[in-house]
């Protein structure tokens, strides 16, 4: 097995940008589905999560031990994850 010194920093950090780009994408779609219930309400919800993305974004350049110190952008993710769940949700039950 060969030695991969250095690629583990990289590795994070794209995993930090694909995670973004995912919580980008499902935020600005978030209107596309909500808007016939929720009305102007379902950008709320988009532009929470988009901001939390260029968060997730911009921080995840940050060097891997500052990163690893605090929990903030799991907790970011999780909370961001969070409200799309929630919408989706309500969306579920109005539409029943």
């Amino acid at each position: 097995m060969t030695s991969d010194a250095g690629l583990q920093r990289e590795r994070t950090t794209l995993a930090w940008h694909r995670t973004a780009l995912a919580l980008l994408g499902l935020g600005l779609v978030t209107p596309r589905f909500a808007w016939p219930m929720l009305g102007a309400w379902s950008l709320v919800p988009a532009v929470v999560v988009a901001a939390a993305a260029g968060v997730l974004a911009l921080a995840g350049r940050r060097p891997l031990p500052s990163r690893a110190v605090d929990g903030r952008l799991p907790l970011l993710t999780t909370l961001a994850a969070l409200l799309l769940a929630l919408v989706a949700a309500v969306l579920v039950v109005w539409a029943a």
